[in-house]
């Protein structure tokens, strides 16, 4: 059966989750779908590079989302943006943090991506100590 999990057996054989493969991530104990927010997120801004991936939050299980996305105009209000986020998508799957770059450079596939200049960081919800 392939879930699209990837799972580990430790020392003792019990099986743990591990990630995700493909074009989602882990978060809260749900699967949340890069496709879908990326979708979401194009269609609320207006804005055609974006794309979400899961990171690591230490101390946390899972993934939490970030969003790359290239405002050059900055026409994103974060607080107006973040509200429409929480509108249009389950809780678990409105994105964490926000990267606003240059540009946004992928593997060619959704989920990949390689690298990109970073210009700001921002929080889009609670402080990652509260999430926790």
């Amino acid at each position: 059966v392939l879930s699209g999990d990837i799972l580990y057996f430790d020392d003792h054989a019990y099986l743990y989750f591990k990630d995700r493969i493909g074009d989602t991530f882990r978060w809260k104990g749900e699967n949340v779908s890069t496709n879908e927010v990326e979708g979401i997120v194009q269609r609320i801004s207006g804005l055609t590079d974006a794309t979400v991936y899961g990171v690591e939050i230490v101390g946390s299980e899972g993934r939490a989302g970030m969003l790359a996305i290239v405002d050059v105009k900055k026409t994103i209000n974060i607080e107006g943006f973040y509200s429409l986020l929480c509108n249009y998508l389950p809780r678990y799957a409105v994105p964490i943090f926000i990267r606003f770059c240059q540009e946004v450079e992928t593997t060619g596939k959704s989920s990949g991506i390689k690298l990109f200049s970073l210009t700001f960081v921002h929080y889009l919800s609670l402080p990652v100590a509260s999430l926790i």
